[in-house]
């Protein structure tokens, strides 16, 4: 904008100065043509047929002279004026062309910093159920115990990666949908390992009811599913928990909550 406005007000003092110019060419050429002389009656009737005479061919000279002055001023203008234009055109096509530029430059540099901070973004998870494989005679539905991994693992540490504002909650539905349990049953492998869970508590967060089919109380009325990160008990939901990079997310299943945290 610096530079279109800079153009137009030489462009004005251009046209200023031309029009100036013209006017005062015309009035030299009139004054250099009739000066202020006193006049005299011809003698003659001779004289009287020169002087007409040679007011004619000064008046027809005057004419052309202003005329001629008159086309060359307008030439100069016009000529002035298309610069100016062809000059302004430059200067709006080039700072729009700038402008594009200087737009897209930034929505990459938008794009790149936003995928660099998501890049390398880590956290890993666990699902285990030691607990159940410890107390088997605790167990109230027999149907449940080839759920019950021997090793206690139902999902061995996995990588996950991470992005801005995930949960532990989103971590826990990602890993269940895309892993498989240690025992590779023919349940995972059709949909990966099971997961339930609903919001309908006064708490306003997920709360896990089963993974793997074995669910809270299956083990008595105190049993159910907590997780820790880091191992520390957040006393919170795991919907509420945002992950950072790095942490280590552990889901588990307990006989006796509270024994836990």
């Amino acid at each position: 904008m610096k530079k279109i406005t800079a153009v137009i007000l030489t462009f004005s003092l251009l046209f200023a100065f031309a029009s100036c110019a013209g006017k005062n060419n015309i009035t030299e050429l009139i004054q250099s043509q009739y000066p202020e002389t006193e006049s005299t009656a011809p003698d003659t009737a001779a004289e009287e047929i020169q002087t007409v005479t040679e007011s004619e061919a000064e008046t027809e000279l005057t004419d052309s002279a202003l005329q001629t002055d008159g086309e060359t001023g307008t030439t100069v203008m016009i000529s002035a004026l298309t610069s100016v234009v062809q000059t302004v055109s430059s200067v709006i096509q080039a700072t729009a062309g700038n402008t594009a530029e200087n737009t897209k430059a930034t929505s990459t540099q938008k794009e790149t910093k936003a995928a660099t901070s998501a890049a390398g973004k880590k956290c890993t998870i666990t699902i285990t159920c030691t607990q159940a494989v410890n107390n088997p005679d605790k167990l109230t539905n027999a149907a449940k115990k080839e759920f019950i991994p021997p090793d206690g693992y139902i999902l061995k540490r996995t990588e996950v990666e991470i992005t801005e504002g995930m949960t532990a909650f989103d971590v826990l539905k990602h890993a269940c949908k895309n892993g498989r349990c240690s025992g590779n049953c023919k349940y995972c492998q059709a949909g990966g390992i099971q997961l339930e869970y609903n919001d309908n508590n006064a708490f306003g967060t997920y709360y896990i009811e089963g993974i793997h089919q074995i669910y809270e109380k299956d083990f008595g009325s105190k049993s159910g599913w907590m997780y820790r990160v880091n191992g520390i008990n957040p006393n919170y939901g795991c919907s509420s928990y945002e992950v950072k990079d790095g942490d280590v997310i552990e889901f588990y299943y307990t006989v006796n909550y509270e024994n836990e945290g």
